[in-house]
């Protein structure tokens, strides 16, 4: 598999600024998360982009824009985007070294990137809707937030992990963990609804259920 990567890593690395951003921060998701991510997490994972301040400049990205970008080095399969072979980490991550492959550059290493998925969950907790009153039954949490915000079911169950890892010299982590930890009790009780629901039957693999789907389609139009 080495030989594969080394012919796909100049081309990832002659690309454009944006398609050499966007497949970073792909695979920094994909190869750092806590747990797999489904398309629409991904999808907005990375079209969200983090920041101390609200912004409301953020590309929106597809999944075929995200796959275009990796060259290939990321599948779809049940709703889970999934790095093409388990050696793609190993490859592509200063932190792992269980083969002899040389780490690359277009992955940062394991605490820059907590860094910055830390930051994405917590910019996404304070920015993305989550400010209203909790809802009362599962459904239209499930409805309401994470259909709609896809992104805040990850960031609310796993920033804290994200932040305990991350490298604390990056700019505006310490500020945005402050604004979180200082928001408002509303903010706090959705979060903690979110939360739960990992202790439920819930599962992300729902979101590729075809009524989530069109509803979420609904939303992007």
């Amino acid at each position: 598999m080495e030989g594969t990567y080394r012919r796909i890593e100049p081309q990832i690395e002659t690309r454009p600024d944006s398609l050499q951003r966007l497949a970073k921060q792909s695979l920094t998701w994909v190869l750092y998360t806590k747990r797999r991510l489904n398309q629409y997490e991904l999808c907005e994972a990375v079209s969200f982009k983090p920041s101390a301040k609200p912004r409301e400049d953020s590309q929106s990205y597809t999944l075929k824009d995200i796959f275009d970008a990796c060259c290939s080095l990321l599948y779809l399969e049940d709703n889970i985007v999934r790095p093409i072979h388990y050696s793609v980490k190993e490859y592509f991550t200063p932190s792992h070294s269980r083969m002899p492959m040389r780490a690359t550059g277009i992955v940062d290493h394991a605490r820059a990137a907590s860094a910055y998925l830390a930051t994405t969950c917590l910019s996404y907790l304070l920015y993305k809707g989550l400010g209203q009153m909790p809802y009362r039954d599962m459904i239209n949490l499930v409805m309401g937030k994470v259909v709609a915000f896809p992104l805040c079911y990850y960031a609310a169950w796993y920033f804290d992990e994200h932040v305990v890892e991350a490298d604390h010299r990056v700019p505006d982590l310490d500020e945005l963990l402050c604004a979180f930890l200082n928001s408002s009790a509303v903010r706090l009780a959705t979060v903690l609804q979110l939360r739960y629901l990992q202790l439920t039957d819930f599962s992300p693999s729902y979101m590729s259920l075809q009524w989530i789907k069109a509803f979420y389609t609904s939303t992007k139009k």
